[in-house]
Order: C-alpha cells, then sequence, then structure tokens
C-alpha cells in the first residue's frame, strides 16, 4: 500500500519519498508538497541504482480472503 524510497548515493545524503496506493487503485507519489499521480508500472522500478530511487521501506495491508 506504500513504499518509502531515498534516493541519492549515501544513507548521509539525498532525499526521502512516500508513493502510496490510494483506495482506488491509483499510486500518488508525495515528494514534499507535490503529489503526483504516477502509473503502476513505474513504482515496480522503484529498485535502486545510481541516483535512481531505491525501496526503503514497503508497507503491507493484510487482504481478508472468504473460504
Amino acid at each position: 500500500v506504500a513504499v518509502f524510497t531515498h534516493k541519492g548515493r549515501s544513507a548521509d545524503s539525498g532525499h526521502y519519498i512516500a508513493w502510496v496506493k490510494r483506495e482506488s487503485g491509483k499510486w500518488i507519489e508525495f515528494d514534499d508538497d507535490n503529489p503526483i499521480l504516477q502509473r503502476e508500472e513505474d513504482i515496480v522500478k522503484l529498485s535502486g541504482g545510481g541516483d535512481w530511487h531505491m525501496a526503503y521501506i514497503c508497507m503491507y495491508k493484510a487482504r481478508t480472503v472468504s473460504m
């Protein structure tokens, strides 16, 4: 339901951003005061590398399954 990323080359510098999935299924990127609608296919690219965003904390929500 959410991914927190770090963008930068070390833990001592860089920038943290939150990516949150809304109940509607749409993803919103929260970068300071600028929420931006994002495509789901871009969320899976948050694996990091170089100066790109690296998933730092992943938040999950339990699903109810009927049996």
